[in-house]
């Protein structure tokens, strides 16, 4: 693939999966990493020319084995025991970023005044706000430079001030009192009037927290757990009359303030920069009850990682000890220890050894230098927490410092000398884990030492082994049919004199024009994530879930217990308008069988609800009636006003109903055109939902609006790994009808519009019969902003489509989508009216960039009529309203494909069916679609069974319209057939029918020859078989159209806009000899279905030693599907084989 940056020094190849579809390889080196995608190096536009993607890391080459890895999402965090912690991001397609992870809230190690009791103070000195610089000053050494710059120091210390008070009448406000852990509020007297707690973060001003008002009837007491640090709360009075007295006061008598050492002066001052705010009056503090941190480079980092039950977990060494290091559920960075649930706390094991690896099966499983360990929940079903845990030693085998790889429900591991790779697995038998052997009948295998390993899961699982002297190593794993069979294999291990060496550098593939990513500027921002109060009123099981909230439906609640509803008679809430905090808590095993409407955990919810931090789990909601707005969470979400939904998520359940029907809610709905609400971080998961119409994985409609200082937000959202099931129409794998407001219809009031920004659907959806305005993001669209969305799933109709579009289905009024894309096939039987691989149509104004398709259209069936189908759109248009209308830098790569000739056949292209309407602009686009039949013959009477068929465009102005559209414009685009960039040699992929379509476009209606305009475009007529066209576009070879000077000389951006990187292949003989330091897997390739696996392969080429990043062949054995590479070391227990 590539020679490596600093051949032919070591390098590690690590992969970043985002997900089945999208995945990088990385090229790990000396303080660099490079990355490859699509089995080629990533490259970007820097500084007026193409350079590979590269970011710098903090690893020398020496150190990359030892480097352990996990990923969620966009995110990898990667520990070494000689670095801190860092955070590996993907901001875009093209571009990565890595820093430290930046550790606020501990973790920290034993207080020194209890584990040394050595009388050593600590002091303080210096401003108190957040961010500031000070001295800490120790009695006696501690400090070393530079090895504790990073490090946190935390110190207890007497509180000056546990009570904050307040009296008289009037409007006064208290001082406030800086607050962690319980306080209590209590008023006193005989008073009327307001009072309020307020509460406020560091800097922030105050806000309302709690509101109390009287007429000489009531007192207060009201006490409350802050988990936060730098909160402040104060009291403040409205016109108070009476006798009147309230005071804040503490609980706790001393708190913690933490610091960071940023230099050191000497072994007893260090410079420090505050972390937490002291809650004193004096900058000054003295204390013997100071903690380090346990991460420093004084100290050494995590040497493991993974992720358990909502955690980040690290492990490493502390004091000498294996410790592991949980953080707070759902929080990854906070290191706070306490005793709920949900707190972060340590576990040190009673092992001497060195920490070696740490990762996750039913039960968290540690490796160390010389024993295996689990640990778990001392209660059945239940998660670890800081007070329900147990550990215990397994086996006393001993690990390397190779991270592990999990295999299903085994943990493969190396032992202490890389020597024999054991497999941690459940005995049901002994009841506890065992490790047996995996090289013991292939001893010799692994001589020389196990230096690195990866896992394919696809078509056979393979583990993939590298030894010290540089063989491959596979090691096939079927433990379901018994099978463990060993092979080397050798990079070309002939020996070969160098002067015999073919080998050729020079060889280059041209390619066809590609758009670059869009840059941070041209996407819009996402919005940042609201915050919502923690809920005050306890809730602890069904019946106070019930109770409480039905008895005070604009109260705030809290859960402090998951809670199962199994066998529970349910009756939704309705008209819920307070807060639900969830906490993390799980509700469980809802069952609803009704024809009712307004079904859900809610029936309905009003006004400002607030709902967060809460997972519904195996919600089952039947339909025997007619009953609209169903949703596992809410029916009906109506008149909202400031709503917000926070970090909720939808498992394992099912959804049926008939109108307004989600995953989560059936339909949201503000109260008024201006009326806000925000949805982030909900997602529905392995659910499937069915009804008939406006129905969606998530949510099945909204009417939603929102201004320019609050528009209404969809944020992080997403619906996966289920079906939407409809029989009728406006069906969506995310959401059925993103519907909302008129709040404006020109470029100024787009910042009104809701925006739905990174959000995602993979759900399949299927009808029974016809298949009517659907999408697989969303069915139907009006007056939104769509930005950085996708859907992968298919939709799939029993008989005809009608408005049927891989992303979105019908787009009505006005909209921008911005950086999309969909993935999934569309199939139908018979007719197809309106289909497209993006959006089936454009109506009104509305505008796209950067949007793409790739999935295909197949239509089936013996009597097939298409009319507006299209690659990328079957239809755009512009309805005259003040607003441009426009689709920039879009393209399309879908195949359109019928069973059978069509029996008639209008407005059909590569990229879009038709085009009309008034200055309608399409630019920078091309398309890379077929159109093709399996049998049978084209249409071929023009303006009756074919009415417009073209390589881009199919009809200008419709089919047969005429006096509607004026000022069209194609500009600076091409198509070309083909199913990659290099080019695919296809030749005829465009319907030839005489009279009625084109290479670039098909027919044109209009008599006016400036009705539209085609400016510097061109077509393949190699791929589509045309060498005219109804459009001015120009028809070239694919030679031309693979050269860059074709599309500069027309005047095309192609440094900002369009690229064009042919691919240059190093064709080295694979006989050389080749030492392979590194092997690595991703998913891939998915036309074989096979994983790929890559290699850092060290070879001797013309005398000169080179390292290569190679991928491996798929591979081919031609006698019988099911063969498995064998060399040795077989178990087998299945039937005889008489060929092996």
């Amino acid at each position: 693939i590539a020679t490596a940056k600093n051949t032919p020094e070591g390098i590690r190849l690590i992969p970043f999966i985002y997900s089945a579809d999208i995945a990088y390889m990385m090229e790990f080196g000396d303080l660099y990493a490079r990355f490859y995608y699509d089995g080629a190096p990533l490259k970007t536009f820097f500084d007026a020319d193409i350079v590979p993607v590269e970011i710098v890391t903090p690893y020398l080459v020496a150190d990359l084995p030892a480097v352990h890895y996990k990923h969620v999402g966009d995110v990898m965090r990667l520990v070494h025991g000689d670095y801190p912690p860092q955070k590996l991001s993907r901001t875009t397609t093209t571009s990565f970023t890595m820093e430290d992870v930046v550790f606020n809230k501990g973790p920290f190690r034993t207080r020194n005044d209890i584990e040394n009791d050595d009388g050593v103070t600590m002091t303080y000195d210096g401003a108190v706000a957040i961010g500031s610089s000070g001295t800490m000053t120790a009695s006696s050494a501690v400090f070393d430079d530079p090895l504790h710059i990073g490090a946190l120091f935390k110190l207890t210390h007497p509180r000056d001030l546990v009570i904050d008070e307040i009296s008289g009448t009037g409007s006064q406000d208290s001082t406030g009192i800086e607050v962690e852990g319980t306080f209590t509020f209590v008023t006193h007297g005989t008073w009327s009037g307001t009072v309020q707690i307020q509460r406020k973060d560091g800097d922030a001003d105050y806000e309302a927290f709690r509101t109390y008002t009287a007429d000489d009837d009531r007192n207060v007491q009201f006490s409350y757990v802050e988990k936060d640090d730098n909160i402040f709360y104060r009291i403040s009075t409205d016109t108070i009359n009476g006798d009147f007295a309230a005071e804040i006061t503490v609980d706790d008598t001393t708190n913690d303030s933490i610091y960071r050492v940023t230099g050191v002066s000497s072994s007893t001052v260090a410079i420090v920069e505050v972390v937490s705010v002291p809650p004193v009056a004096s900058p000054t503090v003295t204390t013997l009850r100071w903690a380090e941190g346990s991460w420093s480079h004084y100290r050494g980092f995590p040497s493991s990682i993974t992720f358990f039950e909502a955690r980040c977990v690290y492990l490493g060494m502390n004091d000498g000890l294996v410790t592991i290091w949980f953080s707070a559920a759902g929080d990854f960075e906070n290191f706070k220890e306490g005793t709920d649930d949900s707190d972060a706390f340590s576990i040190s094991l009673s092992s001497t050894n060195d920490a070696r690896w740490i990762d996750g099966l039913e039960t968290l499983c540690v490796g160390t230098s010389g024993d295996e360990w689990r640990i778990m929940s001392s209660k059945l079903d239940s998660p670890i927490t800081p007070t329900n845990f147990t550990t215990k030693q397994q086996t006393t085998y001993g690990s390397d410092t190779i991270q592990p790889t999990k295999v299903n429900d085994v943990i493969m591991y190396t032992d202490m000398v890389s020597r024999k790779v054991r497999e941690f697995t459940f005995s049901d038998s002994l009841q506890k884990y065992t490790s047996p052997d995996l090289t013991a009948l292939a001893e010799h295998i692994t001589d020389g030492g196990v230096t690195s390993v990866a896992y394919q899961k696809n078509p056979d699982p393979v583990l993939w082994s590298t030894r010290g002297d540089g063989m491959l190593l596979s090691q096939t794993y079927e433990r379901e049919q018994n099978v463990v069979a060993w092979s080397k294999h050798p990079m070309g291990w002939t020996t070969v004199d160098s002067s015999d060496v073919d080998w050729d550098t020079s060889v280059i593939v041209p390619m066809y024009p590609v758009l670059r990513e869009l840059t941070d500027a041209e996407i819009p921002a996402k919005p940042a994530t609201p915050t919502v109060a923690d809920g005050i009123t306890t809730i602890a099981n069904a019946s106070e879930l019930d109770s409480k909230i039905n008895a005070n439906k604009s109260g705030s609640f809290i859960l402090t217990a998951d809670i199962n509803l199994s066998g529970v008679s349910w009756t939704p809430i309705t008209d819920f308008e307070g807060t639900l905090d969830g906490d993390g808590h799980t509700i469980s095993n809802l069952s609803i069988s009704t024809g009712l409407r307004e079904q859900g955990l809610f029936g309905t919810v009003i006004g400002a609800v607030k709902i967060k931090d809460l997972t519904l789990n195996s919600f089952t909601i039947a339909q025997t009636g007619y009953g609209n707005y169903r949703g596992a969470l809410v029916g009906y979400a109506e008149d909202l006003d400031d709503a917000i939904f926070l970090n909720i998520k939808v498992i394992n359940s099912s959804i049926d109903g008939y109108n307004y029907t989600g995953g989560m809610f059936g339909l949201i709905e503000t109260v008024s055109d201006s009326a806000r609400c925000q949805i982030f971080q909900c997602s529905v998961s392995n659910t499937d939902v069915e009804g008939s119409r406006y129905i969606g994985g998530l949510i099945g409609s909204t009417y939603i609006g929102g201004d320019t200082d609050d528009a209404s937000e969809m944020v992080d959202c997403y619906s996966v790994n289920g079906t939407v099931t409809t029989s009728y129409k406006s069906v969506g794998g995310f959401v059925g009808y993103l519907d909302g407001y008129d709040n404006g219809t020109t470029d100024a009031d787009v910042s009104k519009w809701m925006i739905v920004h990174s959000c995602y659907s993979t759900n399949d959806i299927v009808s029974t019969s016809d298949l009517e305005i659907a999408g697989g993001f969303a069915g139907e669209v009006y007056i939104k902003r769509i930005v950085n969305c996708y859907s992968t799933g298919s939709l799939t109709a029993g008989s005809d489509l009608d408005i049927v579009g891989g992303f979105i289905g019908l787009c009505s009024g006005y909209f921008r989508f911005t950086n999309c894309y969909a993935t999934g096939d569309i199939t139908g039987v018979d007719d197809a009216y309106w289909v497209a691989g993006f959006c089936a149509k454009f109506d009104s104004t509305g505008q796209a960039l950067r949007c793409y398709a790739t999935g295909d259209i197949n239509i089936t069936g013996t009597n097939i009529t298409a009319l507006l189908v299209g690659g990328f759109s079957g239809f755009i248009g512009n309805d005259d309203n003040g607003m441009d209308a426009w689709v920039k830098r879009c393209w399309s790569e879908s195949d359109i494909n019928f069973e059978t000739g069509p029996v008639s056949l209008s407005a059909v292209g590569c990229f879009t069916g038709a085009m009309t309407g008034y200055s309608t602009l399409v630019e920078n686009c091309y398309a890379w679609g077929s159109i093709t039949k399996s049998s049978g013959n084209w249409p071929t009477t023009a303006g009756t069974t074919s009415d417009g068929v073209g390589g881009f465009i199919g009809t200008i102005n419709g089919a047969g319209d005429t006096g509607f559209g004026e000022d069209m414009t194609i500009e600076n685009c091409y198509c070309a057939q083909t199913n990659i960039k290099h080019g695919s040699g296809l030749e005829n992929q465009v319907p030839n029918i005489v009279g009625d379509s084109g290479g670039f476009g098909g027919k044109d209606h209009h008599a006016d020859a400036n009705t539209l305009t085609t400016t510097e475009c061109f077509f393949d007529k190699e791929t589509c078989g045309f060498d005219t066209d109804a459009t001015t576009a120009l028809a070239s070879t694919t030679s031309v159209m693979q050269t860059e000077s074709t599309f500069d000389n027309a005047g095309w951006d192609m440094d900002t806009i369009w690229v064009m990187d042919p691919q240059v292949t190093n064709y080295i003989q694979m006989d050389a000899e080749g030492e392979v330091s590194s092997v690595a897997v991703i998913p891939g390739m998915p036309d074989v279905k096979e994983d790929e696996v890559w290699c850092a392969v060290l070879r001797n080429v013309g005398g000169t030693s080179y390292r290569f990043v190679e991928r491996m062949w798929p591979r081919a054995f031609p006698t019988q599907s099911d063969c498995r590479f064998v060399d040795c070391g077989v178990f087998y227990d299945g039937e005889p084989a008489t060929v092996i």
